[in-house]
């Protein structure tokens, strides 16, 4: 019986001569430094290379292979392989990315699993996903920690479950919360997924619950509320993430009533009220401004949100799909086909 496991990951720069070499020399050993192959020894290890313009061109040894590295003229490592009884490891390297995927076949998983450890203390952190390179491309400095699903997430759709979860979490339901979410975006609605980002200058306090990028490469902000005690403080840093990051929604998330949520949202009107008085003379010299109130988002059988300024929505907890659902159908009707047409 094989154990397989294939595992993809990303170094923080690319790896040096030495670090490859040491790498090599953990996934194949030094007995396979010359490339050897049958007969010469039971199995074989075979590498290449792809140069600049694409083409793949087989090496005769390592010390080969990591000449042409060492000189810039590999931009992707190809080892497979093994010899006698050791585990057949295959390695692709992107090496200007510092992008690594291995493949490990052994017979047993504590083997398998050595030697994929080996592998991550070079290539510690996940690969970038969509979201991370639509981020890089705007010139955001961010860091995007790797957080654990929920695999039976779908458990968690009825509020009474995640009541009960609440109850059972304590403090650590609010993370429970953001991870909820992010795998209904993730896999009901297709979106690459981002949890708990830190973006370096973005405002305020606190960081990005959860963002998600859908195939038009438009960025949605969801902040997360798990409770019904929501400060003033809270929207108002909020506010500023929303203004320094500028996604195409925002849509905050209230695991909680629908009349809790209505108060929570009259609070973030009087914020916006304040926001917009200190930005605009007009509206600081009137003493009835007041925000815009917020509005219902059209639905046939009862109202699953509310939106202010059209891209900013507020739903709540008690069916949190389907009022993700008309948020989204919302913006893609209405907010972009009025921006389109005027």
């Amino acid at each position: 019986m094989v154990v397989s496991a294939r595992v993809r990951a990303r170094a923080d720069r690319p790896l040096t001569r030495e670090q490859f070499e040491a790498l090599f020399h953990a996934l194949w050993t030094t007995e396979a430094i010359s490339l050897p192959f049958y007969p010469q020894v039971i199995g074989g290890v075979v590498a290449s290379y792809q140069d600049a313009q694409g083409y793949e061109v087989q090496v005769d040894s390592l010390q080969e292979l990591l000449e042409l590295s060492n000189r810039g003229e590999t931009a992707r490592v190809n080892i497979e392989g093994s010899i006698g009884d050791q585990p057949n490891v295959s390695l692709s390297y992107r090496c200007n990315d510092a992008d690594a995927t291995v493949s490990v076949g052994a017979t047993d998983q504590e083997i398998t699993d050595r030697y994929i450890e080996e592998f991550t203390r070079y290539f510690p952190h996940r690969p970038f996903s969509a979201l991370d390179i639509h981020l890089q491309q705007r010139a955001y400095t961010f860091k995007s920690p790797t957080v654990p699903g929920i695999p039976d997430y779908r458990r968690y759709y009825r509020r009474h479950r995640r009541i009960q979860e609440r109850a059972h979490l304590g403090e650590e339901y609010g993370p429970f919360f953001e991870r909820f979410v992010a795998q209904l975006l993730r896999y009901d609605f297709g979106m690459t997924v981002g949890v708990n980002y830190q973006i370096q200058r973005e405002g305020g306090g606190g960081d990005y619950d959860v963002l998600a990028l859908n195939d038009a490469r438009e960025l949605f902000y969801f902040e997360c509320k798990s409770g019904a005690h929501v400060t003033k403080r809270d929207f108002q840093n909020f506010y500023r993430r929303v203004k320094f990051l500028n996604p195409a929604a925002v849509i905050m998330v209230f695991d909680e009533t629908k009349a809790n949520m209505l108060v929570m949202i009259e609070r973030m009107r009087q914020v916006l009220t304040d926001e917009t008085k200190s930005a605009n003379p007009t509206a600081a010299n009137d003493p009835n401004y007041q925000y815009p109130d917020f509005t219902p988002i059209p639905s046939a059988d009862r109202d699953y949100g509310y939106h202010i300024r059209r891209n900013l929505f507020f739903i709540s907890g008690e069916n949190i799909p389907r009022a993700i659902a008309h948020c989204i159908r919302y913006y893609d009707g209405i907010v972009k086909q009025s921006s389109y047409w005027g």
